[in-house]
């Protein structure tokens, strides 16, 4: 009786000593899996022009009209860090959702943008790290960038601004 007595006591002490220890665990936030329709994402760099160099930018989009999200509207900004030129550029970003609910998702990851004229359209997944969706992937379809304004800049290596149309934003 006293062996089952100290068992008891044993694993009583043991509760005691993870309860706080389970209580700070991190929590996880709920996966995000809704969508936004299209819309246009701006975004200014260093020159460019046909010869790769490294690329420094910033882009900005408002998405409205979101479905299954925090928030029916986003506003995703960012800083872009690569290397490229005209026909093509690649690198990684580090931006936030700012949701019009106040709420606030942080994403980084892997962005390639081709270019040429004409230029394709390319799926960029990225992951989301803080915030709403944490640990989950924001997926965003972009039609080709609207390399038409460009031609002329990107010959006398002077673009730096331009748009590209998002088709749609979901995440994962």
């Amino acid at each position: 009786m006293a062996r089952l007595t100290r068992i008891g006591v044993v694993c009583a002490a043991a509760a005691a000593l993870a309860a706080p220890l389970l209580a700070i665990q991190p929590t996880t936030a709920e996966p995000l899996g809704g969508w936004c329709p299209g819309g246009d994402m701006a975004f200014n760099t260093n020159p460019l022009g046909m010869n790769a160099v490294p690329v420094r930018g910033t882009f900005d989009t408002t998405l409205r009209g979101c479905a299954g999200l925090p928030a029916a509207e986003v506003a995703f900004h960012g800083n872009f860090d690569g290397h490229g030129s005209c026909n093509g550029v690649g690198g990684d970003i580090d931006g936030t959702l700012q949701w019009s609910n106040g709420e606030v998702s942080r994403v980084n990851g892997r962005w390639d943008v081709p270019g040429g004229n004409p230029a394709a359209p390319k799926t960029n997944i990225v992951n989301i790290v803080e915030g709403p969706g944490e640990g989950g992937r924001l997926h965003i379809d972009q039609a080709p960038v609207d390399s038409q304004p460009l031609v002329g800049a990107c010959q006398n290596g002077t673009a730096h601004t331009g748009r590209i149309p998002i088709m749609t934003m979901h995440f994962n």
